[in-house]
């Protein structure tokens, strides 16, 4: 589970297809992405997970699928309206985002177990709302859950709905010292 995927470029796309695709000798892969393009992306689009949309694809034996939340669902999202509203959005990222993490995960969590269908893990490469959504659909369809969430302090992945999420999965992969020293104080 990702935001975005390959070929979007970036550090954590690159990472999750060299994983994906070595995994993909021994293993089954299937990643499932809001997006593989580059194109810019409003906290309006992170919000109503409005996405550029794509078909399914292969690249080699892994299979890169999107993830696409029905407007009937996306309507279920408007509280998330106070992350980007003039008065409401300085508070965006503090206390409050527990509780639109939580709106999120239960509108967009039951669009990603439904897609989980033959899969034995979850593992989300990504931290915030989505790595929220991800926990929950794994726990929907009783899966395990891993989070690499790649939080930078400071800039994003140490709010209070990532956290939430990084304690709520079965594991928190972090990559380097600094970032289990960030996630530990969190309460992983």
């Amino acid at each position: 589970m990702t935001r975005r995927a390959w070929p979007s470029v970036g550090g954590v796309e690159s990472l999750l297809r060299h994983v994906s695709l070595a995994l993909s000798d021994t293993h089954s892969v299937t990643v499932l992405a809001l997006r593989i393009d580059d194109g810019d992306s409003s906290r309006v689009d992170e919000a109503f997970v409005r996405t550029a949309g794509f078909e399914p694809f292969s690249d080699g034996p892994v299979r890169i699928i999107p993830v696409k939340v029905p407007r009937s669902r996306q309507v279920m999202l408007f509280p998330l309206v106070t992350q980007f509203a003039p008065i409401t959005r300085r508070f965006a990222y503090g206390r409050s985002r527990v509780l639109t993490g939580w709106v999120y995960s239960q509108v967009v969590g039951p669009v990603i177990a439904r897609q989980l269908a033959g899969i034995d893990l979850v593992h989300a490469f990504v931290g915030d709302q989505l790595a929220l959504a991800a926990v929950v659909a794994g726990r929907t369809v009783r899966l395990p859950v891993v989070v690499t969430p790649f939080a930078h302090p400071g800039q994003w992945g140490e709010d209070p709905a990532s956290a939430h999420a990084y304690r709520a999965a079965d594991r928190v992969v972090a990559l380097l010292q600094d970032d289990a020293a960030t996630y530990r104080r969190l309460g992983v």
